[in-house]
């Protein structure tokens, strides 16, 4: 039986782990644009869970705000935290929000390529493009080689999962950024831009 915290749970953790407030509303928009994507491509034959999308795009960077002082890997020290916790499925869609496993089916769709992917797609708290995203990363971390290939190969994946996504839905990658019109903390809504997208229904036909 799978043991997903709720929206509430998840913001106790935030606090009780003191994620800073810009991490805590970063990952509020990655839930944002999380959930709108796994609405709209969801279908029996992918078995996409709601409820661990939320859990996991708001827990991502659950031990990112310490990472800062101990340069630790935060999306492998965050899975094993929420292990320790109790969540394993939270944990092992947390281990992958930075950086698909080799192997991994592309391909597919899962709740680990959802959070990548939204994650990839948002810089502090705004929707950026992926090229937009993958320069800033490649500003403030490419130092090394070794660095830079990596951010090489996450960029190639995360254009990998931006094409299976939208070749499933009647938008662009573009059409993500009218979240910024939102508040990142309204999980509730749907830019209007966006309310006829399969999954999604305007506050008028609502």
């Amino acid at each position: 039986m799978k043991n997903i915290p709720d929206e509430s749970m998840c913001r106790r953790l935030m606090d009780r782990y003191s994620m800073l407030p810009n991490i805590v509303e970063h990952s509020y928009r990655v839930c944002q644009v999380a959930t709108f994507l796994a609405k709209a491509v969801s279908h029996p034959e992918n078995g996409l869970d709601p409820a661990l999308i939320v859990a996991a795009s708001l827990l991502h960077d659950i031990t990112k705000t310490r990472s800062l002082k101990t340069r630790e890997k935060h999306a492998g020290t965050g899975g094993e935290l929420l292990e320790d916790l109790g969540y394993p499925q939270v944990a092992e869609v947390v281990r992958g929000h930075v950086q698909i496993k080799e192997g991994d089916d592309l391909g597919s769709i899962s709740e680990v390529h959802i959070i990548n992917y939204a994650d990839k797609r948002v810089r502090h708290e705004t929707v950026v493009s992926l090229e937009e995203r993958f320069v800033d990363l490649m500003d403030r971390y490419g130092k090394t080689s070794e660095v830079r290939i990596r951010l090489g190969r996450m960029r190639e994946k995360a254009f990998e999962i931006e094409e299976n996504l939208f070749r499933r839905i009647d938008l662009t990658p573009d059409d993500l950024q009218a979240f910024n019109t939102l508040s990142p903390f309204d999980l509730d809504s749907v830019p209007s831009q966006l309310s006829g997208c399969p999954g999604h229904h305007s506050s008028e036909a609502e």
